[in-house]
């Protein structure tokens, strides 16, 4: 019988590590205002 922990976190793609990275970064709500708030063109 397999351990159910062994499988609880799927493997990540590239598109999902960028993200992984965007999330666990403490700077990331700052960049998203910053955005959010300059002109566009």
């Amino acid at each position: 019988m397999t351990d159910p922990k062994e499988h609880s976190t799927p493997r990540l793609g590239a598109s999902g590590r960028i993200a992984a990275a965007f999330q666990s970064n403490a700077i990331t709500p700052l960049l998203a205002l910053v955005a959010r708030y300059l002109p566009a063109e």
